[in-house]
């Protein structure tokens, strides 16, 4: 894929994800999107690499929220 898109992930095949709706780039997340986690943890921001870099926010289904950087995916801050 490239460009701006939506994916669904198929739970077979996929772990983690339920879904990515934003910009790709060589069939990688890049660019600003917004990432659902099976578990319902919802990221919004920049990507870089498949993972969440950069201003992130996250809020989680257990109520937790996070606004800030965020590092090849691990909160730095």
């Amino acid at each position: 894929m490239h460009g701006n898109g939506h994916l669904t992930y198929s739970k077979e095949k996929n772990e983690k994800d339920m879904s990515y709706e934003g910009q790709f780039h060589l069939n990688s997340r890049e660019g600003q999107g917004i990432l659902t986690k099976i578990n319902g943890d919802v990221f919004a921001g920049n990507f870089q690499n498949n993972q969440p870099n950069g201003e992130t926010e996250i809020n989680c289904q257990n109520g937790d929220y996070y606004k800030g950087n965020v590092v090849r995916g691990v909160i730095n801050g």
